[in-house]
């Protein structure tokens, strides 16, 4: 697929796209796939069709749990590499248990960050980052679910962990790389990966906060394809959801020299063929499903 070419249509993607085609930049035709918004909804509404809701740590799943009743929301349970070092005895069967309970969940926020200090201790914990990574991405991969990964400075070591899993076929079906700041010579290196689709997400907070990360976008965009892109809001305010994923598409359309109906489209799609269509197909009796690239 060129970098420019669409994804194939489904029925829903293509009314998607038909919708979006004649109405102007609005983000009610977009849809957010990474975010972290637990409070009241604004009585404007969400402003995007949908979004994947992400949770930090254990103390949030319930909150996410709620949340996830309105069919708008996909939840995400999991934890956070900031707060992996807070993590207490049995977490690994309470999230395993709570995926059990939402056979459509993702597995999210999960990842290593080389830069993070905690408050508790003022350094960073990478050791049990780590730990808490490993089984947090074999835990995806065994129940066939989509996996939401947050990467700072540590891009090498994600991708061993991916490799690796791959290499026992055990490797989770999609892998999303939340806010994507890693280095643009592993993107090939991520896209070439077999029985895994790797997914790459962009924010306005992350990847539009100064001329750096947007020259990292420019690059990133032109070695990804269209199909693997994703637009997210990564914010807690629910009322800022709109304008920064509005924001993000808009931004990703310029460089790649598109209409914003053309962005939105692209990046809903990928985000339902991401987070509902091969998660609902991993959940089948045999837990996994053969992944296309």
């Amino acid at each position: 697929m060129s970098m420019l070419e669409p994804p194939a249509d489904t029925d829903e993607a293509a009314s998607e796209r038909a919708s979006a085609s004649r109405s102007g930049p609005a983000s009610e035709h977009c849809v957010d796939s990474h975010s972290h918004g637990v409070g009241d909804i604004p009585k404007t509404g969400l402003g995007v069709k949908w979004s994947v809701l992400m949770s930090v740590d254990e103390t949030e799943w319930a909150a996410v749990e709620k949340r996830a009743e309105d069919a708008r929301w996909v939840p995400c349970f999991g934890v956070h590499p900031w707060n992996a070092h807070l993590v207490s005895e049995g977490w690994v069967d309470r999230l395993t248990d709570i995926l059990a309970r939402w056979p459509h969940a993702c597995v999210g926020e999960i990842g290593l960050d080389k830069v993070a200090r905690t408050p508790e201790t003022n350094k960073c914990e990478y050791g049990i980052q780590k730990e808490v990574f490993g089984v947090q991405l074999g835990l995806a991969g065994s129940l066939g679910r989509a996996a939401s990964l947050h990467c700072v400075r540590a891009i090498g070591t994600v991708f061993d962990a991916i490799e690796e899993l791959v290499q026992k076929e055990a490797a989770p079906p999609v892998i999303v790389m939340h806010s994507f700041t890693g280095s643009p010579d592993f993107i090939e290196r991520l896209l070439k990966l077999k029985g895994t689709r790797v997914y790459f997400g962009f924010s306005a907070a992350v990847n539009l906060a100064d001329a750096k990360r947007r020259s990292h976008l420019r690059e990133s965009l032109s070695k990804i394809p269209s199909d693997r892109l994703l637009a997210e809001s990564d914010l807690a305010e629910t009322e800022a959801v709109k304008d920064a994923v509005e924001e993000i598409v808009t931004t990703m359309a310029e460089i790649l020299g598109v209409e914003f109906s053309i962005v939105a489209a692209w990046t809903s799609e990928n985000c339902h063929h991401a987070f509902k269509t091969v998660t609902s197909q991993g959940n089948v009796k045999e837990g996994r499903i053969a992944v296309e690239n």
